[in-house]
């Protein structure tokens, strides 16, 4: 199973659409200097979860080759440890 990169989680992350939404239709509707503010506020939005540690590590967990069976059981001993 492959997982997508945190940053495409964080792209399709509920909140930051919706905060992508509402600084578009505040651009059109309300006043255009609001759909740049929007737009910056919701970079930060994506960077921030994006950056998300527990992202990370379950990306980096996921994308790890897989092993030989007789050595799986160490090594998800020593992946547990690690979390």
């Amino acid at each position: 199973m492959t997982r997508q990169s945190p940053f495409v989680v964080a792209l399709a992350h509920p909140l930051n659409l919706a905060m992508l939404g509402v600084s578009l239709v505040s651009g059109l509707i309300a006043a255009w200097w609001l759909f740049p503010i929007g737009l910056l506020l919701w970079l930060v939005m994506v960077y921030t979860v994006s950056r998300s540690p527990a992202l990370q590590l379950n990306f980096q967990m996921s994308s790890r080759d897989p092993l030989a069976q007789r050595f799986q059981k160490y090594f998800d001993r020593i992946q547990r440890t690690q979390v």
